[in-house]
């Protein structure tokens, strides 16, 4: 469906594909090149030049695990513009494939299957995007497989657990809102007594959460992941809700306009009511306590109760729909390789229904076009120049003297003309620290270029005046002309 869309209807090819749309895209498009051309080497990419503890890692995302995933597959095959695109296939390919497979789903359940992948426009919107949301449906299909083979398993092998644990701790590594399943994921893994796997669950995904976010504080910068910022946001937990609760009522009240957040936050309450629903009879049939937390209605209630309260507290940002749609595709796929098609019915209804906000209402889908099919004129002059001026210094020990410092909005396609090993630093908030920049070149707005200037006392070069800024070389970063 995907490849249909980008050939027959945009009428382009997957090598015409250049991160034009959302800078968050571009960001991850040329960390993984760099990773492909450079491994760990290169230049950094922080926000602000702020340096975490591990400072191996040169990527500043909110895991650099995804570069990691991606870049070593370029690293080993070679690097192609379009190499994220063909990963994500691969994932959600293999994912569905293994998942069909391991739950030795029929020929209706393949077909429900289908059904819900291909009205799953979250699945369909980024996998035609540098976006590490593929990667995240593909654990959400590991996950519903892995479930319900605990779920009926008497026993499990050490070596099997151990690797299950392993996966767990990649997918909280990946993104921090895995945690959130990691309590029933013990609950089938530990033995014995329903207190037991209580209390063993609980135990173990404590000690499996504080390891991620311990190693996770090592790997990112202070300001660069959602969660942390929303933890030590000195507003409280609730203000990010209140700034994008407003944000969602507004676009659906005085826009008019129904957007996809709320679209998956329907289909979230959906699922609740329609398993509390299927709790009532479990509840008055006093079926064992162990036999009711194992039930797939139970599991669906903590999915969908945890999902909102932790998401809605630590991570509601713009765009969010996009991570409350995995966990949403667990429980689906359980409900498909169960037979348990009530709910699986209504999710693809109202995902049909819901087309046209999701293909449009967030503007990801239509920025997935523009970056097949739109190129701005200047963008070929633009990457020229600094292709000339920005070079990559394989000599310098400094990886400093392979960044660039940027201010935000530049953050796009026309940086795809940088070299591959030009890290990217970004100025995300005013005023930077009070500190020596460390960056060799400078691309910036006359605004920020003047502020660094009255602030840091900063000497600089000019190198090139181009249509959307300024290009300087700093001077007072310790790198050779």
């Amino acid at each position: 469906m995907v490849l249909f869309v980008i050939y027959g209807l945009w009428g382009a090819k997957l090598s015409d594909y250049l991160p034009v749309f959302w800078n968050d895209a571009t960001g991850y498009w040329l960390w993984i090149r760099q990773f492909s051309h450079y491994g760990l080497g290169g230049g950094y990419n922080f926000p602000n030049e702020l340096m975490m503890p591990a400072a191996f890692n040169h990527f500043g995302e909110g895991s650099p695990l995804y570069i990691y995933f991606y870049g070593m597959i370029g690293y080993l095959f070679g690097w192609l513009p379009h190499l994220p695109i063909l990963v994500n296939f691969a994932l959600i390919i293999i994912s569905v494939y293994a998942f069909s497979r391991l739950m030795r789903l029929d020929t209706s359940q393949n077909l429900v299957l289908a059904l819900v992948m291909a009205v799953s426009w979250p699945v369909m919107i980024f996998a035609a995007t540098t976006s590490h949301e593929s990667l995240n449906q593909a654990i959400a299909v590991v996950f519903a497989g892995i479930l319900l083979r605990l779920r009926q398993a008497k026993r499990v092998n050490p070596a099997a657990a151990f690797l299950i644990a392993l996966f767990a701790f990649f997918a909280g590594m990946l993104r921090l809102s895995w945690v959130i399943l990691f309590l029933p994921l013990f609950y089938y893994l530990v033995p014995g007594s329903a207190i037991r796997k209580m209390l063993g669950s609980l135990l173990l995904s404590g000690i499996l959460a504080i390891g991620i976010v311990l190693l996770t504080q090592l790997l990112v910068p202070p300001i660069n992941n959602s969660i942390f910022s929303a933890l030590g946001n000195e507003r409280g937990l609730l203000f990010g809700l209140q700034l994008q609760f407003m944000a969602q009522i507004k676009k659906l009240v005085l826009l008019q306009r129904f957007v996809p957040g709320i679209a998956i936050i329907f289909l979230l309450i959906m699922l609740l009511v329609y398993s509390i629903r299927e709790s009532l009879p479990l509840l008055r049939q006093k079926m064992r306590f162990d036999d009711l937390l194992k039930s797939q209605t139970f599991f669906d209630i903590y999915n969908v109760l945890a999902l909102l309260l932790a998401g809605m507290t630590l991570y509601l940002a713009d765009g969010f729909y996009r991570v409350f749609f995995a966990p949403l595709m667990v429980s689906a796929f359980m409900r498909i390789a169960e037979k348990e098609y009530g709910f699986v019915w209504r999710m693809a209804f109202f995902s049909i229904l819901f087309a046209p906000v999701m293909l449009t209402g967030q503007g990801d889908w239509p920025g997935a076009k523009l970056n097949y099919t739109y190129r701005p004129p200047e963008l070929i002059a633009l990457q020229d120049a600094l292709a000339e001026r920005v070079t990559y210094d394989e000599s310098t020990k400094n990886p400093w003297c392979n960044t660039i410092l940027i201010s935000l909005d530049f953050y796009d396609a026309r940086l795809a003309g940088l070299r591959p090993g030009i890290g990217v630093s970004y100025i995300r908030s005013h005023p930077l620290p009070n500190v020596p920049i460390q960056s060799k070149y400078l691309f910036l707005h006359e605004k920020d270029y003047t502020e660094l200037i009255e602030q840091n006392a900063l000497q600089a070069e000019l190198l090139a005046e181009l249509p959307i800024g300024t290009l300087h070389r700093n001077l007072d970063s310790n790198c050779t002309p």
